[in-house]
């Protein structure tokens, strides 16, 4: 998971660990000392560089920021999430585009939350 913003990926981070103690979801952030091969990394730093010390190396990037991640080919598989707002669809217009330059294949898929 990519977060440009120390902060929410704090959040992000508390949320995982707040189930009760058998449903907690075991997470590092990146340039942790990793105990056991990690199956969710946190990272706001650099991708390249954690991503190669990794092993198993990860199969998707779950990409919360609004960047652009040039990063990218180092994944199989990106997923994001946009907003209804404008703003939130405009930015992800932006890095579709970058990303079908790039390559990669694009698929949307549409979740509503009542």
């Amino acid at each position: 998971m990519y977060c440009h913003d120390p902060k929410l990926a704090n959040k992000f981070s508390e949320r995982l660990w707040s189930k009760d103690d058998c449903n907690f979801i075991p997470h590092y952030f990146a340039g942790d000392d990793i105990v056991i091969p990690p199956r969710i990394i946190i990272c706001n730093e650099d991708i390249n560089d954690w991503f190669k010390k990794l092993n198993p190396q990860p199969y998707f990037l779950l990409n919360l920021s609004t960047d652009y991640l040039k990063e990218a080919t180092l994944f199989e598989n990106i997923l994001e999430f946009v907003m209804s707002e404008s703003e939130s669809k405009r930015l992800a217009r932006d890095r579709v585009l970058k990303y079908k330059q790039d390559g990669h294949e694009i698929k949307y898929f549409e979740f509503k939350y009542n």
